[in-house]
């Protein structure tokens, strides 16, 4: 078999290999196995089998059938605009029309759906299919029968809306079959599981269309089995539902005018009609030309505005846009209005509003454009019409606030203008200002409510109140300008408003950290982020997990004082939060807080009950936190208040977060901010206050901290106005402008999650609906510049601004983790990270996961795989591992170099145009400096001997305490003991920051004693010094011996140009299995030398065996890397000790030459091994240093 031929070569055609269980399976349209076998089929079938008993052969899960794919008279459609519905499926009677067919059990009506898109896609119900238990790629049908033949000759399309339940990252399909007596028209579409798909079949040349006596729509995955073992979860049957909604005819494809020649129904008069490059061209040849839309049907009731993108290529400044509806069918002035529509050059969206409109309402039929035209010629160009809805504003105001500011730390300024025709009219009237609560609403019965302030009116007005009353904070509060008349009459100036610059008040001013480069992670293992050079890090804080409703766990408690009152919160939850942050941010990381809700603990031990939204519902995995009443805002202000206070101090004693994010992905109500159902503005606008109120508190803690929105990757998906479970991220990114804004802007910024449009695909370069413009229906990494072209318009603005973006979780399935699966997970996260890299409006990119997480889907995102029956503990480096912690250095393009090929590109410019690869190496790599053994420092500056107290240090990364041992100590008095309980293979320790930063120039041997009690001889420990100078980091490795106690070491910095101002010194030490380490270590002695006394014969080598032998036999080959931890040149050799059960070809390791910091890999064949009943050691000797080392392990 040749190398570049794969097993499908040998194989009948379809026909797939499992790799996990060794079985052969026969797929797509072919007769079964166990038939049509030829004598050479059957010898190739044993071959094939005996090969697979002595060689592994890479196969890769794939198509069932390879050939099905979307058929060529299936058109994709963002919206469905029906002439007839057959079925709206709102009621159980008209889901009964239809019947279980082929391999499908039951149909059901429903109102909601299990998983996403959870609601159903119009009206108030849906038809959902249930199969019986089958394999997932055989077809299950369902169908309805028409006693008189149903006509659609007066109709182009068939159109649908379909969703199906997801499982494998393959393709899904819908098949649609018309039947008219014993003629059938077949179209196939792939779709999207978990969300609504609407297509359309075109039938208008298929001449039977006007006696339809049958619809059959079948569903599969298209998916082989590859990698199911038999008898596994969904080997034998898939049990995945799926759901068809609004089944109906038309001739509109959704008014975008995306097919040449396809006017989509529309006629007009004194006017030609054409379509191309994707717009309707309208040629105005005679007065009083009009365009008219086809009959069809449109709810009214939640689409009142008509959203045009037009180009005005007449003389016309004004349109005319007329409608008749099922209730009203005659067309008449009532039901029409007049809108200014200036000319231009070029395509503008203009939204036609019928707010004002009392006719527009019912069904719409048809609408008809008039534009107001003086003389013939010109061109209207349309490129899409849909349809809208905008909540009716019936407030009139009378004027306008200003400005609602903090003048000093005591008060209160609010100025404005009331309109001077109020003012002429009602001389005699009163100005009052209202204090409301952010929860409270109120736009009417004033005098039910007693003002903070009055004065008589005038054209301009400010009022000056004290910044508190009492315990009251007026900081959260909202004002209400109104006014009254003599008649009693009240009228307000303006929306109500919320104090603008709470950083006026903030105690902490110091400048927004800057980050190194824009690399960052969702942080598992605070010891491998730092390895790793990252300079973003982003954490989920769980409001459900920080509090007791009351003061009964003294033990476990941190009181906290707040307006008044005492809250009690968890102390073990929240020293935790300190660890990770401060481990961190100590890295100079920009670390992000996502603050989230589950809906845990809710009994009366906690105050959950409170926090979680009052109107969330179950089925959510996040909830909305709840701001909705008072004592919902009483928890949540105490909790952002306590982590705002707590972590953006200037001395960064907890450790230091700057970024604030409010909730996750907040497009996907019920999953992931579950606020129960809600229409769009309904949602954002409670969304809004929970945002503005998170911002005001961090702000006026911290001047410069920032406040996010969370969004995934889902951008204007067209989803309909009366959806109250998921909505398009640009219609909230506008109502929160427009919302905010009204109240009193603030700096809100984006925190977006731009996945792969198939999450289990990394390869985002090819996604579809990922497309270069605002009405994308997906932002992913392909179209990212979309995202900062759209925010930057502007209307979304802050102060003249972009608000800035990060982007806080994404990452890339790694597949089967094969090392080809894992080097396309690797391209992709290069390709994305040099995309980001170039784009300035964005400022981290936060990848997710640190580790593989075995109850994520099915998805391997991470650079870590994770170790056999475990969730998610790091067992092996994948292949992104090093192209992640090296792509913001100088080794950068030499880590993605390889990615090339696999993208399919010769240079990064290619795709990336502003691509500068002199700008890759953000940050320098940690140096290397040599640890010795030594006896003594001459002459030391002592920094720590432990002898009355720890001084200033700090637990670190993976270890819970440190403390005085007062028992052992290298010298003196006491030592430093350092406890931890955490994964041995993990750095731990203890660190110490320096209050000012300390030249050492002079002074170049750290020197420290060290000592790891009780340690298991079948491991092995090592330990690692680092010293920091802001960003500027040296460090050493050294191997713990066994038969140690105390070891005596210097670092030597003598090469490092960070002497002169030191400011922090790390201990760690790990273990080598992935089993807990439940110890401790010891530290003593800390000083600076000029120099240091050698232990004579003793060098720092590190010896390792490059993984651990699972079975040995002669011939084997066994990998040994040699490291040179030490300052000076490796002498000679390494002598391998001989062995009663092992001899090798070699006896000894050739290191003479190896500098200090380099390593050497040696290749050992084994020429007869007898191996013990317990471990296999082996032992090497350099000069006096003697390495002994476990190469195998018997076990039962």
């Amino acid at each position: 078999m040749k190398n570049n031929q794969s097993l499908n070569d040998f194989l009948l055609p379809n026909a797939i290999v499992g790799k996990e269980s060794n079985f052969l399976l026969l797929s797509g349209k072919t007769t079964p196995l166990r038939f049509l076998l030829h004598f050479k089929e059957l010898l190739l079938l044993i071959f094939i089998l005996v090969l697979f008993s002595v060689s592994t052969i890479p196969v890769f899960a794939g198509a069932y059938d390879e050939d099905l794919k979307t058929t060529d008279n299936i058109m994709d459609a963002s919206m469905i605009y029906p002439s007839k519905v057959i079925n709206d499926f709102n009621s159980a009677e008209n889901v009964a029309t239809w019947q279980a067919g082929e391999n499908s059990k039951e149909i059901n009506y429903v109102t909601s759906i299990a998983n996403g898109p959870n609601s159903v896609y119009e009206g108030s119900g849906a038809l959902e299919q249930t199969p019986e238990l089958v394999k997932v790629y055989e077809w299950r049908t369902i169908y309805r029968e028409f006693d008189t033949p149903l006509n659609l000759s007066d109709h182009n399309y068939l159109a649908l809306a379909a969703n199906s339940w997801g499982w494998q990252p393959v393709d899904y399909f819908i098949k649609v079959t018309l039947h008219s007596n014993q003629d059938s028209y077949e179209g196939i579409a792939q779709i999207n599981s978990d969300q609504w798909n609407t297509f359309l079949l075109d039938m208008k040349d298929w001449g039977n269309r006007d006696a339809i006596t049958k619809i059959e729509i079948s569903y599969m995955q298209n998916f082989d089995l590859e990698g199911i073992e038999p008898g596994g979860p969904g080997y034998d049957h898939w049990d995945g539902k799926f759901q068809i909604d609004y089944l109906v005819a038309t001739s509109m494809i959704d008014m975008t005018f995306s097919v040449a020649g396809d006017k989509e129904g529309f006629t007009s008069e004194a006017s030609q009609l054409d379509v191309h490059s994707g717009n309707l061209y309208m040629n105005v040849t005679g007065e009083n030309p009009s365009l008219y839309s086809p009959v069809f049907k449109q709810d009214l009731s939640l689409r009142n505005k008509l959203t045009i993108n037009m180009k005005n290529e007449t003389d016309a400044n004004k349109f005319k846009i007329s409608w008749i509806t099922e209730e009203e069918p005659n067309w008449d002035a009532e039901k029409s209005k007049i809108f200014d529509v200036d000319p231009s050059e070029s395509l503008q969206t203009i939204d036609f509003s019928f707010a004002d409109k009392s006719l527009w309402r019912g069904t719409l039929k048809q609408f008809r454009i008039e534009p107001m035209v003086d003389q013939a010629g010109g061109e209207l160009v349309i490129n899409q019409i849909e349809f809208d809805y905008e909540p009716v504003e019936l407030i009139d105001y009378k004027g306008e606030i200003h400005e609602s500011v903090i003048t000093n730390n005591e008060a209160i300024r609010i100025e404005g203008t009331v309109n001077q025709e109020y003012v002429n009219n009602n001389k005699n009237a009163k100005l009052f200002l209202y204090e409301l609560a952010p929860y409270e609403n109120k736009q009417q019965g004033w005098e039910e409510v007693t003002p903070i302030a009055e004065k008589s009116v005038n054209s301009t007005f400010s009022f000056k109140i004290p910044l508190t009353d009492g315990d009251n904070h007026r900081l959260y509060s909202k004002f209400v300008a109104v006014l009254q008349n003599e008649q009693g009459e009240y009228s307000l100036v303006d929306d109500a408003k919320y104090v603008t610059n709470p950083e006026l008040l903030a105690q902490n001013d110091f400048p927004f950290p800057e980050a190194e480069s824009k690399k960052g992670i969702q942080v598992q293992m605070t010891d491998d982020a730092e390895e790793l050079g990252i300079s973003h890090a982003a954490i989920n804080v769980a409001y459900d997990l920080m509090l007791y409703r009351s003061d009964n766990h003294p033990n476990n408690t941190i009181e906290y004082e707040f307006e008044g009152e005492t809250f009690y919160f968890k102390k073990d939850y929240v020293l935790g939060l300190d660890n990770q942050i401060k481990s961190m941010s100590d890295n100079n990381m920009i670390v992000s807080l996502i603050l989230i809700m589950y809906n845990t603990g809710m009994n009366e031990d906690t105050p959950n009950e409170f926090l979680i939204h009052p109107d969330a519902e179950p089925g959510g995995t996040v909830y909305a936190v709840n701001t909705k009443n008072e004592i919902g805002t009483k928890y949540y202000s105490a909790i952002t208040n306590f982590l705002a206070e707590r972590y953006t101090r200037e001395d960064e004693k907890y450790g230091r977060a700057v970024n604030y994010i409010v909730g996750n992905e907040v497009g996907q109500n019920k999953v992931w901010n579950n606020m129960g159902p809600k229409l769009v503005w309904d949602y954002v606008d409670e969304y809004a206050r929970t945002l503005r109120l998170t911002n005001t508190i961090v702000k006026s803690h911290y001047a410069h901290a920032r406040t996010y929105i969370s969004l995934d990757h889902f951008w204007d998906e067209n989803i309909p106005a009366d959806s109250t479970w998921k909505y398009d991220n640009k219609k909230i990114i506008n109502l929160l402008n427009e919302g905010i804004k009204s109240q009193g802007d603030i700096p809100w910024h984006i925190a977006f999650h731009p996945y792969p449009q198939n999450l289990f695909e990394p390869r985002f370069w090819n996604d579809d609906k990922a497309t270069d413009d605002f009405n994308t229906d997906v932002i992913t990494f392909k179209n990212l510049q979309v995202l900062s072209e759209y925010m930057n318009q502007e209307e979304l603005l802050y102060e003249d601004n972009p608000r800035r973006i990060i982007l806080s979780e994404q990452g890339f399935h790694s597949g089967d983790n094969s090392e080809e699966a894992q080097k396309v997970q690797a391209a992709a996260y290069a390709y994305a990270y040099y995309k980001v890299k170039f784009l300035d409006e964005i400022d981290s990119f936060i990848l997710h996961r640190h580790t593989d997480h075995a109850e994520e889907g099915g998805l391997k995102l991470g650079l870590w795989t994770t170790a056999e029956g475990e969730i998610s503990t790091p067992d092996e480096k994948k292949y992104i591992y090093d192209v992640f912690k090296y792509i913001d250095t100088g080794k950068s393009l030499e880590v993605t170099e390889f990615a090339k090929s696999i993208i399919g590109i010769e240079n990064w410019k290619d795709v990336i145009p502003d691509f500068d690869s002199t700008q890759l190496a953000d940050r320098e790599l940690p140096e290397f400096a040599g640890v010795e053994l030594v006896k003594k420092p001459l002459q030391p500056y002592v920094i720590n001997n432990f002898d009355q107290d720890i001084g200033n240090w700090e637990a670190a990364d993976n270890s819970q305490t440190v403390f005085l041992n007062e028992q052992d100590s290298f010298n003196g008095a006491g030592s430093l003991q350092v406890s931890f309980h955490s994964l041995a293979s993990l750095w731990r320790g203890a660190t110490l920051n320096l209050k000012e930063p300390l030249d050492v120039s002079n002074t170049p041997y750290l020197n420290l004693a060290l000592k790891v009690p009780d340690m298991d001889k079948a491991l092995t420990y090592q330990a690692k010094v680092k010293v920091y100078s802001g960003g500027n980091v040296a460090e050493g490795y050294f191997d713990i011996e066994h038969n140690s106690d105390w070891n005596n070491i210097a670092l030597n910095l003598n090469n490092w140009d960070g002497l002169d101002s030191l400011d922090r010194i790390k201990v760690w030490v790990r273990s080598s299995t992935l089993n807990n380490w439940d110890g401790s270590v010891l530290i003593d002695e800390i000083s600076f030398a000029r120099k240091v006394v050698p232990q004579g014969g003793k060098t720092n080598i590190g010896i390792d065996i490059d993984g651990f032998q699972s079975s040995i036999q002669n011939g084997d080959s066994i990998e040994i890397i040699v490291s040179n931890n030490d300052s000076a040149e490796l002498k000679g050799n390494v002598i391998i000790e001989k062995s009663d059960f092992i001899t090798f070809d070699e006896d000894e390791l050739k290191v003479h030459g190896i500098s200090p910091g380099e390593s050497k890999v040696f290749t050992l064949t084994v020429d007869e091994v007898n191996l013990p009943e317990d471990n296999l050691k082996m032992v090497f000797k350099y000069r006096s240093s003697v390495k002994e080392k476990v190469l195998h392990t018997q076990r039962d």
